[in-house]
């Protein structure tokens, strides 16, 4: 199966489907977080963050991406996981965006 058609299954729910999607994705989770690992070696360091918690947050991105997938966009998977990976890569290291960093709420 594509991963298209496993993420339009793993988004109704079905655990195999996010299995399959994890197998058939594993490689070019590896090279996103890699390139994000590189970049941000330093503040990993700050943060206490590991390989190993990168590779597990892998899954979660996983999850993430097929949730907001939409197949009816024309687009494919791996630009929603690429979108994904960054996303819960930067939650990991305590990242915040210069609009998190004005929000008052944020700054408690």
């Amino acid at each position: 199966m594509t991963n298209e058609e496993l993420a339009a299954l793993a988004k109704t729910g079905d655990r195999a489907a996010r299995a399959a999607l994890w197998e058939q994705n594993r490689g070019l989770l590896a090279v996103l977080f890699r390139r994000l690992y590189v970049r941000a070696g330093a503040r990993m360091a700050q943060a206490g963050v590991t390989w190993e918690d990168v590779e597990q947050c892998g899954f979660l991105a996983i999850v993430q991406a097929a949730q907001r997938f939409e197949p009816e966009r024309g687009v494919l998977f791996a630009s929603f996981l690429s979108y994904a990976v960054k996303s819960v890569f930067f939650e990991l290291i305590g990242y915040r965006t210069e609009r998190t960093r004005r929000e008052p709420l944020n700054c408690a």
